[in-house]
């Protein structure tokens, strides 16, 4: 009895193993999160984001995908926070820097306070398993895996995770933790909140996703834009290839804005001072009448 039971889960592992990989970071795909903290809203939901990957920076001699965010909004023939909902992935920041191993199947986050990265996600696990994940690192553990059929028709692996404190939880190869996206470690939640996975205009999973004011398909952006000196001192100066372009933000490592000014003249290039910047890593996006010119990563070193 013990050897047919080791065979059946043996073959069930492999079956599991064998199939088609679904990678963690692909483009033309939306994630969308809603979610109502506190108490309830008059439609349920009181807030929302979508995430997106679009374009890429070097760091550290790795390529890591840029992680877009973006508020989604209630609609606004309705009271509060109430469908349609609606994006507009113009008025977006930087979220974060990831890569993606596809061989050995693990998604890594980039950490500018640690100029290093860390281990975000391992789709390589089995029943039994354990690793640490998320900064700070957090022990999860594997209960158990199965796969589940997206209306695609793709198969996603799926973990059952263990982590102890926080209880369990359950990862979806492609899409991450049902419980919090970006957060492997993130346990079951109280608070009523939704995700949703559009890829190519298909909703692949959940039923919420946002309507998007910007219906173009999220792509591979080429950068218009360059900073010089970079790393910057007293001062860098931003040109943007020739196009003109009326205001400049600056965000720290996290995507926060913590820079923006609108400028009265049209310009193509305009030097801007650092003496309120830390040393450390920025992003730094220009735009042209509310849309984004590029995005380009800025060292401050005084």
């Amino acid at each position: 009895m013990k050897a047919t039971c080791s065979f059946v889960f043996s073959l069930i592992t492999t079956v599991l193993s064998s199939q088609t990989y679904q990678p963690f970071i692909q483009y033309g795909a939306y994630r969308d999160i809603l979610s109502s903290p506190g108490e309830l809203a008059l439609c349920t939901y009181s807030s929302g984001n979508r995430f997106w990957f679009n374009g890429d920076t070097a760091m550290a001699g790795q390529t890591y995908h840029l992680l877009w965010i973006a508020p989604i909004l209630g609609s606004p023939n309705a009271p509060d926070f109430c469908p349609p909902y609606q994006v507009d992935t113009s008025d977006r920041v930087l979220f974060a820097l990831m890569r993606e191993d596809t061989t050995t199947r693990q998604v890594f986050q980039y950490n500018s306070d640690l100029q290093a990265e860390y281990l975000l996600y391992d789709f390589s696990l089995g029943p039994g398993d354990s690793v640490e994940v998320g900064h700070p690192a957090y022990k999860v553990y594997v209960e158990d895996t199965s796969s589940v059929l997206w209306p695609d028709g793709s198969v996603r692996h799926t973990w059952t995770i263990n982590t102890v404190f926080a209880g369990t939880t359950t990862w979806i190869e492609s899409l991450g933790n049902t419980n919090g996206l970006w957060d492997p470690a993130m346990g079951l939640c109280l608070c009523p909140y939704a995700v949703c996975y559009q890829q190519n205009g298909q909703n692949l999973y959940g039923d919420v996703c946002a309507t998007a004011v910007d219906i173009e398909t999220p792509s591979r952006t080429q950068q218009s834009i360059k900073l010089s000196p970079n790393p910057a001192g007293k001062s860098f100066t931003v040109s943007s290839d020739g196009q003109i372009f009326t205001k400049i933000t600056v965000a720290d490592q996290y995507g926060r804005i913590i820079f923006i000014e609108n400028l009265d003249l049209l310009a193509t290039n305009q030097e801007f001072a650092t003496a309120t910047l830390a040393d450390g890593i920025y992003w730094v996006s220009v735009w042209q009448h509310g849309a984004p010119l590029g995005t380009q990563r800025l060292v401050v070193a005084h």
